[in-house]
């Protein structure tokens, strides 16, 4: 058949199937995409959709004599006549765009590029161009060949923070200028205030060709691809929904692609090219085809030399993943599924010490000990099951020595034959460091078990010490309490003070231990109330003013205006730093003054910052004394122990106290000169008054209700015989009894308003007498029972109410105590 005949046979074929295209594109333009009610609802309630568009970024967009145009501009016009809606268009700059439509000032953009950053924010469409950002310099400079030559120079980005990431990628660093349009960046670089730019290569080209510069060019390879897509605000899922269906549709009829090679040019559209450019391609190929053939012979002989140069290649390459196979550090060993050794490298060869002829006739069973070969049949199933990918285990080398390995596996296709190639290394030298770290560990632990075990005897200790002491001197201080109440001459009186004071001090001592147990046990919490700072400073002057007036001190405290009327806080624990600080000053000053000073200096939402100093010109403490002087047990110097006495607890647990509020402490001082002990506490501000406290001079000495019957459980003669006497002279009338069994046979026998209840006593104590009490039938399981113990630390007071009892009070027992306590439960 003649060659024209078999072209025009060809032609006629492209015509049928062009003919056919033609057809379906006629039909998919005939009928417009399908939106849903929703959609078609979403679009009635809108009217118009109203698209934001940026002025310079040709050639999807951009602003020409008053009116927008560009690529994406004209798919967005054709969409709102295939879909039948309405698209009013606003100009913004990609900053302000992006704000409209975060704003809800319009509704979509017609072009954004997409980013993971940009997601969080808005709805992207499918793609509809994807475009390469590339590095561009000037024509005239050889010294940036690549995104490595940028390393120290400037560089301006065309609004993109993927550039940004692409060169800390590469560890570039660099002098970075982002601008907002293509045609700055263009002038800084022509200009040589930059020496490169990064941009989009289709925004970059359509520039320099509407501009004519020639003085740019591309360097190197894209540093990353595109996308661009139209967006919408984050939600809007009813808008992007109509714009997908908008763009598919002008896929299938083509149009996008006309629209793309309009603006963009044949060589960036991927547009079915037109008939009529398809029959001339046509002919000009079929014209080619003579050409085609003459080449062919050339082709083979160039095809047969590629195959003889690959063939080579090959070789090499396999020679290569030899070498690394056989030089792996790795023991490698290449087995069948039934665990016969294949292959094995010099490094296998070394952990088992034989030779690979023998090796290779040994299978994996024969290199563990007889006890792993189950565990080695578990293991080859999991491996070759795909289950395995990593164990330890053991291997055995000709001499009989065992060491542990780590194995890693992987499946191979060795000649249609599926083989394990296990890597496995010896991790002896691992195993014996982790045994350290582990017995490293143990010890630690051990020891961490000892401080605890010491810790809870020390504590244990303590309360024991301070039951043991407490007993006692409950006796001494409630009968020195009664000798003063009666008729003594001067020298008795100055004896019984002697005692009172002595005893005062015992007490304080024990308190302080105590104290200091509690902080380091973590048992000292803060219970906020609302504190009037000013009547906890009159408080103060009136304990201290008596001692004051005996050694001819002058004591002023005042709390200045700054401070505001109510604060939220601990009382008790202000107090006690505050007792603490004011008796170390009068304690260690011998003329001249004691001077207390509250005051606010700002206030802050998160409360009032209220600062507390307490000033004496007393003996004053050496600098390099001051850093040690908020320690346990220490005083400024080792002879004021014997000089002043104390424990040097006091400002140690001031100090803690201080920090458990969230507070500072400190002090200012020189030796001769006087000190200042200051700390400050930020407190929440109070509309509510404090309930005011009984001062000393207001309290009453007796029962509120004369007559009161009082039953005391006590099994200590002495201290017995000291509550009985405090009781009767405050107004009650006692009956006493020695354990918690008498005291049940008592309240059966007749009624009473309150028990005083000692917790340690022989056959019944006073937690299971007051388990048997509030089982009785009422009115007898209701008396009040108050506990009267020398335990005195916090879980001892949680104890006694936990098993029943309604109140506590620690021994030594004051007869003010005693009196106000029975007050409160027989109100």
């Amino acid at each position: 058949m003649p060659y024209s005949l078999l072209l025009n046979s060809h032609t006629m074929k492209i015509l049928a199937k062009q003919l056919i295209l033609a057809t379906a594109t006629a039909t998919c333009l005939a009928a417009s995409a399908q939106l849903s009610e929703r959609e078609q609802a979403y679009l009635a309630q809108k009217g118009e959709i109203v698209f934001v568009s940026q002025p310079r970024h040709a050639p999807f967009e951009f602003l020409h004599k008053k009116q927008v145009s560009g690529m994406n501009v004209e798919l967005v016009q054709w969409m709102a006549a295939d879909l039948g809606f309405k698209a009013r268009f606003e100009v913004a700059p990609l900053t302000e765009a992006m704000e409209m439509l975060r704003k809800g000032e319009a509704d979509a953009m017609t072009s954004l590029f997409h980013s993971s950053e940009r997601e969080a924010e808005f709805e992207f469409t499918q793609s509809l161009k994807t475009t390469p950002v590339c590095l561009y310099v000037r024509s005239d400079r050889t010294d940036i060949e690549s995104i490595y030559g940028l390393e120290g120079k400037r560089v301006a980005i065309m609004g993109s923070g993927r550039a940004l990431e692409v060169l800390q990628q590469h560890d570039i660093s660099t002098e970075i200028k982002f601008v907002p349009t293509t045609e700055e960046c263009v002038e800084l670089v022509l200009s040589g205030k930059s020496d490169a730019m990064i941009g989009n290569e289709l925004v970059t080209q359509h520039h320099l060709y509407d501009t004519g510069e020639g003085g740019l060019r591309v360097v190197g390879e894209p540093l990353f691809t595109a996308r661009l897509c139209m967006a919408v605000a984050e939600g809007n899922r009813d808008l992007l929904s109509i714009l997908e269906k908008g763009i598919a549709s002008a896929q299938k009829s083509g149009t996008l692609y006309k629209i793309q090679a309009k603006w963009l040019g044949s060589e960036y559209s991927r547009h079915a090219l037109p008939l009529k450019t398809i029959l001339v391609y046509t002919a000009i190929a079929a014209s080619a085809v003579a050409l085609a053939l003459l080449t062919i012979l050339a082709w083979n002989r160039k095809l047969q030399h590629t195959v003889a140069e690959r063939t080579r290649q090959f070789a090499e390459s396999e020679e290569r993943l030899r070498q690394i196979f056989e030089n792996s550090p790795d023991a490698v060993f290449v087995l069948d599924p039934e665990g016969h050794i294949l292959s094995a490298n010099s490094s296998a060869c070394a952990l088992v010490k034989m030779e690979k002829q023998d090796l290779l006739k040994k299978s994996v069973y024969d290199l563990v000990p007889a006890p792993f070969h189950g565990e080695v049949t578990d293991n080859m199933h999991k491996w070759f099951s795909g289950e395995l990918k990593q164990c330890e285990g053991v291997s055995m080398d000709s001499a009989g020595t065992v060491r542990p390995i780590e194995m890693t596996g992987t499946l191979q296709n060795l000649g249609g034959r599926t083989v394990l190639q296990l890597h496995a290394r010896d991790i002896a030298l691992r195993k014996e460091a982790e045994d350290k770290i582990h017995a490293a560990r143990q010890i630690a632990e051990d020891a961490k078990e000892m401080a605890e075990n010491a810790s809870q005897a020390k504590s244990e200790f303590l309360a024991n010490m301070s039951h043991e002491i407490r007993t006692p001197l409950n006796g001494i201080v409630g009968m020195a309490q009664l000798l003063a109440d009666t008729p003594l001459t001067s020298e008795q009186q100055n004896c019984v003070d002697t005692v009172l004071q002595s005893t005062s001090g015992l007490l304080n001592i024990i308190n302080h231990v105590l104290d200091i147990s509690k902080i380091e046990a973590g048992q000292m919490d803060v219970h906020p109330s609302s504190i009037d700072l000013r009547e906890l400073c009159d408080n103060l002057y009136y304990m201290f003013q008596p001692l004051a007036e005996r050694t001819g001190i002058q004591l002023s405290f005042a709390c200045q205006e700054s401070v505001p009327p109510y604060v939220v806080g601990d009382e008790g624990l202000i107090d006690q730093i505050l007792v603490n600080l004011v008796g170390n000053a009068l304690k260690f000053t011998h003329h001249g003054s004691v001077t207390l000073n509250i005051e606010c200096p700002r206030k802050t939402p998160a409360g009032a910052e209220i600062y507390f100093q307490v000033i004496d010109t007393g003996i004053g403490i050496a600098k390099e004394k001051q850093a040690t002087v908020f320690e346990k047990f220490i005083q400024a110097d080792g002879s004021t122990k014997r000089l002043y006495g104390g424990t040097g607890l006091g400002l140690a647990i001031s100090k803690q106290l201080v920090e458990l509020m969230g507070g500072k402490i400190g002090l200012i001082s020189s030796p001769g000169k006087g000190s200042t002990f200051y700390f400050n506490l930020t407190l929440p501000q109070s509309d509510l008054a404090s309930i005011p406290r009984e001062t000393e001079r207001e309290k009453a000495k007796t029962v509120n209700r004369p007559g009161i019957r009082v039953m005391l459980v006590e099994d200590n003669q002495v201290n017995q015989k000291v509550a009985i006497a405090i009781l009767r002279k405050a107004g009650c009338e006692v009956v006493a009894v020695d354990n918690g069994q008498d005291a049940i046979q008592r309240i059966r026998q007749q009624p009473f308003d309150v028990v005083l209840m000692d917790c340690q006593m022989p056959v019944m104590d006073g937690f299971e007498a007051t388990a048997h009490i509030r089982r009785m039938r009422k009115p007898l399981c209701d008396i009040p029972i108050i506990a009267i113990t020398a335990h005195a630390m916090k879980d001892d007071k949680q104890k006694c109410i936990e098993h029943g009892m309604d109140d506590y009070i620690a021994k030594p027992v004051g007869r003010q105590a005693l009196v106000d306590i029975i007050n409160k439960h027989t109100a």
